[in-house]
């Protein structure tokens, strides 16, 4: 956060501003079909499939109570309040799931890049991705880190693990960015839209020193030097620090 700015006006005012901010780049991003980070040598991978069921289940019901509040309050200036606060809901869940589409992952020829939405979760030298295997799993339901595991499911759970050659540092999402804690992991299960499709990103390119394994999650241990070696505490926070 930029510090003038902050001593001007305030922290709040200038964390509703950026968040405005990111809220209107997202929708022109969205509507202009524009992904943040994607270029030449940045390969995405999205993870909002089955995740516009809620939104539009959301604005469906929206539309009909602002019809409903129509017909049944007589004062003019409760039925313009009730609108104007039902269309700002409806910018806001737009506003989320825009965020989402326009922020994927990105996998680059050194590094893969996890995100939620704008949030950055975790930075991964490729040269420590072991596997990358499609795994249906249904639990938990919200993102988190259990035991080794980073967990960033979606609607129905998550569909690729991604084991590591050592531990890492992440950054779980949390509602409130001040929420956020580091934690070390070994693992990574993401939703992702299409789990063959990330699995081939994540193995290419062609010239990388050492491909991802075929096997099943978990079915080949990790190696005593993999075990001996230190958490990468301070890849993420230097990225964090460059963005």
């Amino acid at each position: 956060m930029n510090a003038p700015a902050v001593h001007l006006v305030g922290r709040i005012p200038v964390t509703l501003m950026r968040a405005k901010g990111r809220t209107l780049r997202a929708l022109w991003c969205w509507g202009t079909r524009r992904r943040v980070g994607a270029g030449p040598g940045v390969e995405t991978i999205g993870y909002t499939r089955g995740t516009t069921a809620v939104p539009i289940a959301f604005a469906v019901a929206s539309l009909v109570e602002i019809g409903i509040v129509h017909l049944l309050v007589p004062w003019p200036w409760l039925r313009w309040t009730l609108l104007v606060l039902s269309l700002y809901s409806l910018f806001l869940m737009a506003a989320w799931l825009a965020d989402r589409v326009v922020h994927p992952h990105l996998v680059t020829r050194d590094t893969v890049t996890i995100r939620d939405g704008h949030r950055i979760v975790a930075r991964i030298d490729r040269g420590d991705l072991r596997q990358c295997v499609p795994r249906k799993r249904f639990q938990p339901t919200e993102a988190g880190v259990v035991d080794d595991v980073l967990f960033l499911p979606g609607p129905d759970g998550t569909e690729v693990d991604i084991v590591l050659d050592r531990p890492i540092e992440v950054l779980p999402p949390a509602l409130f960015e001040r929420r956020r804690r580091p934690a070390v992991v070994r693992r990574l299960a993401l939703h992702v839209d299409d789990p063959s499709a990330a699995r081939a990103v994540l193995a290419g390119p062609a010239d990388r020193p050492r491909g991802l394994g075929t096997q099943p999650f978990g079915s080949q241990p990790f190696s005593s030097s993999s075990h001996a070696s230190k958490p990468d505490v301070n890849s993420f926070e230097k990225g964090r620090s460059a963005t």
